[in-house]
């Protein structure tokens, strides 16, 4: 079950949400809709997940659609590290009440406004 229900995540809706992490956590005293949900300030590690989320997109992105573009091993390895701290993070923090708002936030399960 847990597959299939991870499957069904959208990667646009969870890059949003690991955006407005991030948003937050550089800007706390700013009003956000969000902070209603949170307990902050954000765990620095979470923060780490989110940022990690949103640069591996962008590296898939580039990687699947720019035909022009080429990565050396350096830079593939260094994509792995990354993507290897942040599931290593979000194992220490999936439990918490943050991880549950951004998981229902990225499943378009918490309203925005």
């Amino acid at each position: 079950l847990m597959p299939a229900i991870a499957r069904s995540f959208e990667h646009q809706s969870m890059k949003a949400a690991a955006v407005a992490f991030t948003d937050i956590s550089r800007r706390p005293a700013s009003v956000h809709w969000l902070h209603a949900h949170l307990d902050v300030p954000i765990a620095s590690d979470l923060v780490l997940v989110c940022e990690a989320l949103g640069d591996l997109q962008e590296r898939r992105h580039k990687a699947d659609y720019d035909i022009g573009a080429s990565f050396t091993r350096t830079q593939a390895d260094s994509a792995v590290s990354v993507a290897s701290q942040a599931h290593s993070l979000w194992s220490s923090h999936r439990s918490t009440h943050n991880a549950h708002v951004f998981i229902l936030l990225a499943a378009k399960l918490l309203r925005t406004r």
